[in-house]
């Protein structure tokens, strides 16, 4: 693999045990349980899902930069006996040695947009509770 600290013009890759956290981190707030009634936790949380986005972008091309990386380290490494196998074994056998870091990329990609739904639910929540002010505003009114 290679030490992304030594190439030269990578831009914004960051290490692998930053795209982990920042996983894991984003995979609490996307799961994070919210009252559909309560207008300023709907807002708070929709704020930081929102500010996270860009993040979360810039982690899933991380890990698809760990992931190419992977396969062209596996494929530069074949055992002589692995090459002699079929192309659909020899592919097998690429992605069983990729495969934490396609796992990896594919939790990235699926969770950004988890995230992207999570905002458009939220904002759906709120305009819910914006349309029922405006009923029971009018329902008041003489």
């Amino acid at each position: 693999m290679y030490d992304i600290a030594t190439l030269p013009g990578l831009y914004n890759v960051v290490t692998i045990d930053k795209v982990i956290e920042t996983v894991n981190h984003l995979d609490s707030l996307a799961s994070t349980n919210i009252d559909p009634t309560n207008g300023n936790a709907i807002t708070e949380l929709l704020n930081e899902l929102s500010a996270w986005l860009p993040e979360s972008g810039r982690i899933q091309a991380s890990a698809k930069f760990y992931l190419l990386n992977a396969q062209r380290v596996a494929a530069e490494s074949i055992p002589e006996g692995v090459k002699l196998l079929s192309a659909t074994a020899l592919n097998k056998w690429l992605e069983g040695n990729t495969a934490e870091y396609a796992a990896l990329y594919e939790r990235c990609e699926r969770l950004t947009k988890a995230i992207t739904h999570r905002c458009d639910h939220l904002r759906t929540f709120l305009s819910y509770q914006k349309e029922e002010m405006k009923l029971s505003q009018g329902a008041t009114a003489p």
